[in-house]
């Protein structure tokens, strides 16, 4: 496979998008509902802003894994993305 991997999270929560997208730059409140379980994400570190550091630390089944990237955009309520 050539080129960048790409993951699509998709949720669907019974909140308006301005909370929604609230909740995506809440370390606590994400730590809430981020991971399926049994999965859970134990520690998040945001810098919510074009350019900030994310990452996800994540225990699964006893195994510890984290993912980690960058926002490239943020347009309340519409759009969050980041790498």
């Amino acid at each position: 496979m050539t080129g960048p991997r790409v993951a699509v999270v998709r949720r669907v929560l019974s909140a308006p998008p301005h909370v929604v997208f609230d909740e995506w730059l809440d370390p606590e409140g994400m730590t809430e509902w981020m991971c399926p379980r049994p999965a859970r994400a134990v520690t998040i570190a945001l810098e919510p802003a074009v350019g900030g550091a994310l990452r996800i630390d994540i225990e699964d089944s006893g195994a510890s894994l984290y993912v980690t990237g960058r926002f490239i955009e943020l347009d309340r309520p519409r759009r969050l993305r980041f790498s």
